[in-house]
C-alpha cells in the first residue's frame, strides 16, 4: 500500500497485519489471549514484541547486518565505490 506521496504507507499495511494483541481486542476467531504463541510467555504479542521475541530465529541485529553486507555486495557488482564508501559511512554511524 502507498499513500498519497507513492511512499510506502506502512500504518495502512500494518492495520491488515494484525498481531494476537490485534485479534484479540477484535475478538477475532474466538482467539482467547493476546500472549505470544511462539515463546510461550506471557508478554503480549505486538510488534514490539514480535521484533524483540527471544525465539526469533535472528536478531534485528543479525538482519540489518547481513541487509547491509547484501546492499554493499550489490553496489560492489555494479562498480558504484563511490556509493559503497557513503554506505559504509552512514553504516558506522547506524550500528553505533
Amino acid at each position: 500500500m502507498y499513500n498519497f506521496k507513492k511512499e510506502f504507507d506502512w500504518r495502512s499495511t500494518l492495520e491488515f497485519l494484525p498481531t494476537y494483541e490485534v485479534l484479540y481486542r477484535r475478538n477475532t476467531n474466538k482467539i482467547e489471549n493476546d500472549k505470544c504463541k511462539r515463546c510461550g510467555k506471557e508478554e503480549k504479542e505486538d510488534w514490539e514484541h514480535i521484533w524483540l521475541c527471544e525465539d526469533n530465529e535472528f536478531t534485528i541485529n543479525e538482519i540489518v547486518q547481513e541487509s547491509i553486507y547484501r546492499f554493499e555486495k550489490y553496489l560492489k557488482d555494479l562498480n558504484q565505490n563511490e556509493e559503497i564508501e557513503i554506505l559504509r559511512t552512514y553504516n558506522f554511524e547506524f550500528i553505533r
